[in-house]
């Protein structure tokens, strides 16, 4: 019985593999093991969305946050800028990883984390001129992990 539940729901999945709904369900997929705590899971999530469709607002709010946690403000800032702008940034925001995210506009959700991004970057700048000392120059390199193609400008929610 279990199998045949299992083909029957594999046959209605494949009904609705429009682009749409799979960007939709990866992006789902992705909150939902972000709230599991599975890194991993959610970052491959949000990759293949982002390869589906890399001009959709919930995706890169989502790749955004993935910077965030690599530790990479200023490509989390990029992908926040851009998600503010993209397609669908008005959509409301039905599931996420924080609660209060969770009914407002992807650009609203966008906005304050770039907001909270840009803050985080000018403490950062101030603690280091604090510091003193000479200026080091460090060259970035690409995450071998990651499956996101390269971004020629300066570098979660569904």
């Amino acid at each position: 019985m279990a199998a045949e539940n299992a083909r029957k729901v594999r046959k209605e999945l494949a009904k609705d593999s429009t682009p749409a709904v799979r960007l939709a369900r990866l992006n789902l997929q992705g909150v939902s093991a972000m709230n599991r705590n599975d890194i991993d899971t959610a970052r491959k999530c949000f990759e293949q969305a982002y390869q589906l469709d890399p001009g959709d607002a919930f995706t890169l709010n989502n790749m955004g946050f993935l910077a965030e946690l690599d530790g990479d403000r200023e490509t989390a800032d990029f992908y926040y800028d851009k998600a503010r702008e993209a397609n669908r940034r008005n959509a409301t925001v039905t599931a996420a990883t924080r609660a209060d995210a969770e009914g407002k506009r992807v650009s609203q959700v966008a906005q304050t984390n770039d907001q909270a991004t840009q803050a985080e970057i000018e403490l950062e700048q101030q603690h280091r001129r604090e510091q003193g000392g000479p200026i080091e120059l460090r060259r970035r390199q690409p995450n071998p992990d990651s499956q996101a193609p390269d971004i020629a400008a300066p570098p979660l929610v569904k």
